[in-house]
């Protein structure tokens, strides 16, 4: 077994790629973007036997140790392996992130957690990093590299940036970057796909996906607000490096639709690994555009062929 203690970025660069429940059960797409993404760009992705991060708000409510032994054990697989792990979900690099600092800090909870992961065989060390796909981007690849890939730029759209409460919130987890003013996905959306940002005032506020379960109207409410926002700087395309947040603009922008007499009008929502990948050439549907629920204009896209290493997503039959 590789030596977990050693650094494992500056040893061989490999990634442990997690998914996520979220992504893995209820939005595919992002997860085939994303896999194009790296394949492109000829990262070593490694595929773990991960269970769910766990999730940072309802198991975490119930027993703290709970939730630690499962994140441990996410943390201790990847450790085995010399691996840094790359995460595409905010939740997740919240929770990968906090239990690892957790157990650093709190010697009762690591010793009961210790206890109960070798009953599985497993052991936290802690020296491994957890990465969002999107801080991996920019620190690790950079945008000069993702820019020699793209083929198709994105001109015609205008972007409005949602960053999502977890990945910059808590500042003691220290976050990739300032929660106050953020700087890299604007930069992305600028420099790498060659589209236009649009600013709007509630740019670092929550989305309302985190409230949906507690109190909808509220939820929903801070939803609309945002959208209007940004349509009424003229965006055309929202992008997100959370899937809990896109699910809020898309299936809940939906919603929305349905109920609000026009108050908003429909504004498209991407992970950011979408556009990349359409960037880099793929063909919209091969990576599962098709199965958005506020429909991209397709003027606004290119359509070229997808590039062999793409995973292509077809509609069930």
């Amino acid at each position: 077994m590789n030596d977990p203690t050693e650094n494992s970025l500056e040893h061989n660069g490999r990634y442990a790629f997690f998914v996520g429940c979220t992504v893995a059960y209820k939005l595919p797409h992002i997860e085939a973007a994303t896999r194009y993404v790296m394949d492109t760009l000829a990262l070593d992705r490694v595929d773990l036997p991960f269970s769910c991060c766990p999730d940072p708000n309802g198991i975490h409510s119930c027993s703290v140790e709970l939730w630690a032994t499962l994140a441990a054990r996410n943390l201790a697989l990847a450790e085995e392996q010399v691996l840094d792990i790359v995460t595409v979900c905010n939740g997740c690099y919240t929770t990968l992130k906090h239990c690892q600092a957790l157990l650093k800090n709190d010697a009762d909870l690591r010793k009961r957690v210790t206890k109960r992961l070798k009953t599985v065989g497993r052991q936290f060390i802690g020296n491994n990093r957890v990465l969002h796909f999107y801080q991996l981007l920019y620190e690790h690849v950079g945008y000069e590299r993702l820019q020699q890939l793209v083929v198709n730029p994105l001109p015609d759209l205008r972007i409005a940036v949602h960053y999502g409460c977890h990945c910059l919130r808590p500042k003691k987890m220290e976050p990739p970057e300032s929660a106050e003013n953020p700087q890299w996905l604007w930069q992305f959306v600028e420099h790498v796909l060659g589209a236009e940002t649009v600013h709007y005032l509630d740019e670092t506020q929550c989305c309302g996906a985190g409230l949906r379960e507690m109190d909808q109207k509220i939820s929903f409410d801070l939803t609309r607000r945002k959208i209007q926002q940004m349509e009424a700087m003229g965006a055309n395309a929202i992008l997100v490096p959370c899937p809990s947040c896109y699910q809020q603009f898309d299936a809940g922008q939906r919603l929305l639709l349905r109920s609000d007499n026009e108050q908003i009008t429909g504004t498209a929502v991407f992970y950011q690994a979408e556009l990349l990948a359409i960037a880099m050439g793929a063909n919209p549907e091969s990576i599962g555009i098709q199965f958005h629920l506020i429909k991209p204009d397709p003027n606004l896209l290119p359509t070229e062929k997808a590039h062999p290493t793409a995973h292509p997503l077809t509609q069930a039959t």
